[in-house]
Parts: C-alpha cells; structure tokens; sequence
C-alpha cells in the first residue's frame, strides 16, 4: 500500500476536487501511527475522497479532546481507512474515539475494512479472525504483494441499504482482503451485506449516518473506474441516508 505523509497529502489533492459553485467540504481522515512513528495516509483512499467532492485531511492523534471537538466540529466528514504493516493499538483506540466523537455529532462516518471492524468495537460490538467466525471461511485474504491487483468474491446486499441504493442490491461483486471481520455486531447497526460463507461484508446503522464495509470501494472506484463504488463513498460521506 502507498502511503503518503500530511503535507503532500493535503496539498496535492487539494484543488480541483471540488466544484467553485459549492461549498468546499472536508472529510477528516484518522492517522494511521506505524511503528516508527511516522505520521501517514493511504492515498487511495485520499483521491477516492477528493474525487467525492471533499478535501481530505489528515487528523493527527498528537491533539487533546478540545483540539480534536474543534477539528470535527469544522469537518463535514470522518473515514477510517484499511489497516497497513506496522500499526500500533494506539491507532484503533485513536479510531475508535474519534468514530464516538463524530457519532454524537452526526457526522457521517464511512469505514473501508479495517474501518468496519473499529466501528463495530467503537459501539460494543466484537471481531474475530474471519476462520474464527466462519469455521469454513473462504479465504478473504486475497491481494497481490504489490497491492495493486485486488482480488474479487460475490456478497449479497440488503435491500432498503444505502449499499443496495448505490452498489445494487442482490449479488454484487467487491474486493477482499482481510483477515479478520465482525463476529457480534454492535447494537443499532445492522447487517446490509454478507459474503457467500456468511463472514459480514457491510453494517449501517439505524439511525446514524455511519457505514461500513469490509471490502475497499476507494479501491474500486480509483483503479477501476468503479462509479457505482465512488457514489457509495459520496452519498455516505454526505450522511445520505436509504
């Protein structure tokens, strides 16, 4: 996975991603904290949200509470992005505060793999090695060493899902590439997709704008020209709600 540090992040994506007609709206992106500390991004996920008609924005985990209220209270939108080598429990402790400091806002917050799983911890819910769950899991750990060439399976969604509302309801194929997934789903979330083996694919919850997807439509929708995966980012990043 590319990464890219705060500053290159911001200032190359800053312009053009937003028409001059509208207001320019911000999605704040959690750091991800390596160990050896230093500050990153995932740059997919970064030009999937530029290209949503928001400016991404690092939000480093060196701010108090105070600092981190303002931050969000000046943000239109939260993304918890996938996991990468070298993380630290720093990270999702991180994740998992901002995911309930946005909530009690009603911000729009929209998870991609790694994202779904610390939404569900964030609201009580478990997660477990995707064996563990499903004793005769497929294998969704399923991505080129160069993470370049994703790899597909089939999930059904839900209808009535702001997934099935954007994606399509019914059989869908998306990209995989976890090893863990959610075991008991957090309470007022609901499940909006699963994979053939049964492992969760999607939760949404009831009455809060916050979406979650085990699978990566930042990838689908920059690689693949996937606009289907680009309208899901955009209507939940705008806290459309199915």
């Amino acid at each position: 996975m590319r990464v890219l540090g705060l500053l290159p992040l911001v200032g190359a994506l800053l312009c053009g991603c937003v028409s001059e007609q509208s207001r320019t709206k911000v999605c704040l992106i959690a750091e991800a904290c390596a160990t050896n500390r230093q500050v990153i991004g995932c740059e997919t996920s970064a030009r999937a949200i530029a290209a949503a008609g928001f400016v991404p924005l690092v939000l480093l985990n060196v701010l108090d509470d105070a600092r981190l209220d303002e931050m969000l209270g000046r943000a239109d939108a939260l993304v918890i992005f996938g996991s990468i080598k070298g993380e630290v429990d720093a990270r999702y402790a991180f994740e998992q505060k901002l995911i309930r400091k946005a909530a009690e806002r009603n911000l729009p917050v929209l998870g991609f793999c790694n994202g779904v799983q610390q939404i569900n911890l964030a609201f009580g819910g478990t997660i477990a090695k995707n064996a563990e769950n499903v004793p005769n899991a497929r294998n969704h750990w399923m991505i080129a060493s160069t993470w370049t060439n994703d790899q597909y399976h089939a999930v059904t969604v839900r209808p009535g899902s702001l997934l099935a509302a954007t994606i399509g309801e019914g059989r869908q194929r998306v990209n995989t590439s976890h090893r863990y997934s959610i075991r008991e789903v957090a309470p007022g979330f609901e499940v909006t997709a699963v994979a053939d083996d049964g492992i969760v694919e999607a939760i949404e919850h009831r009455t809060k704008p916050i979406v979650g997807v085990q699978f990566h439509p930042e990838r689908m929708a920059v690689r693949d020209g996937d606009e289907k995966a680009l309208r899901l980012i955009a209507d939940a990043l705008n806290g459309v709600r199915r």
